[in-house]
């Protein structure tokens, strides 16, 4: 049995498992091919917001949390299930921190990208609402803190009230798990409050774009939102339905069919990449056939890229220390020269003033 969050699905192994692919097998090759898909996908939009991106834009920013929260969901998913592949044991008592602070990572990552694309529903229809104005600088930190505070706040309680089970004493699946009551009122209920906020603002954004024709530019954000919907929907719809369900019902969910929805949990990131791909029009005229070489090379790349800001961030540091340091000595030279001519100055006149006395 392995799992993939936050729902996990309890499969036995066979005593002929030794020589075929049992579930728990596909389980975890289905999600770790997801999860590489999806941080391809993830270092691609963030990639985009250094190379391609308007920086000073709400959606612009929005996309690199978007980006930068699947991105840590997958990595930690990848490196997490290849530790679970070789040992179920791996995260016993001795490593329990370990196993809850894998399990803060990976909630923290999910419900930002929850909470960013609530932000996004919430941008684009003030955006239609109000197409003559121009959001306010603020807007986009608030947004962005909002989707980091939020999902902080969920796992400071999760922490604090010590509401994470050590492994095997739910699901017997190596992972760390939030106890049942947490798991509702903590996790299901906020992300369907947040699900059914962002459908209202899809509809009601869809609805003044359709009754409006001053709304400029607005067409291609309102196509943005439904993808980005429709791939949130695809990612958590199934997930909520069978968190409901486990939580109702107490049960394990041990249907052979579900374990291929292990992939559609994983691939939020992927599912953003294409829609990010495809609705942006400035992307598509930038790579045009390279899109999907970059999409395979987004995280070598993008650790270039981060290197390469690193070093020029260093160097200008470096460059306004001695400038700095050449005008600080510019200045004691001319205080120098400064004081050496006010000194001859006044040893004229003091000479001066002597030759006055004596005539």
């Amino acid at each position: 049995k392995t799992c993939s969050y936050p729902c996990c699905v309890d499969h036995h192994r066979s005593s002929t498992s030794m020589t075929s692919l049992n579930d728990n097998d596909v389980t975890i090759i289905l999600t770790m091919v997801a999860s590489i898909l999806s941080l391809n996908g993830a270092c691609f939009m963030i990639l985009c917001y250094f190379e391609a991106g308007d920086a000073k834009k709400v959606m612009t920013q929005l996309l690199l949390v978007m980006g930068i929260g699947d991105a840590v969901w997958a990595a930690v998913n990848i490196i997490t299930n290849s530790i679970l592949m070789n040992d179920i044991d791996a995260f016993g008592e001795t490593l329990f921190p370990v196993c809850v602070g894998i399990r803060v990572l990976v909630q923290i990552a999910a419900m930002m990208t929850v909470v960013v694309t609530a932000c996004i529903a919430t941008h684009v229809f003030w955006t239609v609402r109000n197409p003559l104005k121009t959001p306010s600088p603020g807007v986009g930190r608030f947004y962005i803190f909002i989707s980091i505070a939020l999902p902080l706040l969920q796992n400071l309680i999760l922490v604090s009230f010590f509401a994470i089970d050590t492994p095997f004493h739910q699901d017997k699946n190596g992972w760390c798990m939030p106890v049942k009551w947490f798991h509702f009122f903590g996790w299901i209920l906020p992300v369907v409050a947040l699900s059914l906020y962002i459908l209202v603002a899809l509809m009601a954004s869809i609805f003044i774009y359709g009754c409006s024709s001053d709304v400029t530019d607005a067409r291609s954000m309102v196509l943005r939102l439904v993808g980005f919907v429709v791939v949130y929907l695809f990612v958590w719809l199934y997930d909520i339905v069978m968190v409901i369900y486990r939580v109702i019902t107490g049960a394990n969910v041990e249907n052979p069919w579900m374990v291929g929805i292990f992939f559609t949990v994983n691939a939020s990131g992927l599912g953003n990449w294409i829609v990010y791909g495809i609705s942006n029009k400035q992307i598509r005229e930038m790579y045009m056939f390279s899109i999907i070489l970059l999409f395979w090379i987004a995280p070598f790349k993008l650790v270039y890229v981060l290197v390469k800001k690193l070093f020029e961030c260093c160097s200008r540091a470096s460059q306004k220390g001695s400038i700095s340091i050449i005008n600080r000595h510019r200045t004691v030279t001319m205080d120098s020269d400064d004081s050496s001519q006010m000194i001859q100055t006044a040893a004229f006149l003091q000479k001066e003033a002597a030759d006055q006395i004596y005539y």
